[in-house]
């Protein structure tokens, strides 16, 4: 008794405490305009013509792309197909950079969650991303 009560206690922290990681997210797409390797700021530009700066952190998920297929440009499917090439891969935070600088340089777009809250440098956090159409 005494055990299913801590593990139903435990499931409760734990639901509790993920969905409150996740309260502070925003979903979002845009247009690569310019990726900063330094800083590993990526600037990206909505529908709306508002820009954002978000800054790739150690825990950034790079998700793979569903269908890169469905990519009209074929430089940025090109990269949709080298990125999920990658994550089969197991490649590391620098090839995904790459990818990144490529996308600025071809005004792909890109597929983001990132937190509500920017950074002292006005940068927003990258939870994951993906290129998109």
């Amino acid at each position: 008794m005494k055990q299913s009560a801590m593990a139903a206690l435990v499931t409760v922290a734990l639901t509790l405490s993920s969905s409150a990681v996740l309260a502070g997210a925003i979903s979002a797409t845009g247009q690569v305009v310019n990726y900063t390797k330094g800083s590993s700021v990526i600037t990206v530009v909505a529908a709306d013509k508002s820009a954002e700066q978000l800054q790739i952190l150690a825990g950034t998920a790079f998700r793979l792309v569903d269908c890169p297929d469905l990519i009209p440009d074929s430089t940025c499917k090109n990269i949709a197909i080298r990125w999920n090439l990658g994550r089969l891969q197991n490649q590391g935070v620098p090839f995904f950079q790459g990818l990144i600088t490529e996308m600025g340089t071809s005004g792909c777009g890109i597929e983001y969650v990132r937190v509500d809250t920017q950074a002292r440098d006005g940068a927003f956090g990258l939870a994951s991303v993906r290129p998109a159409q």
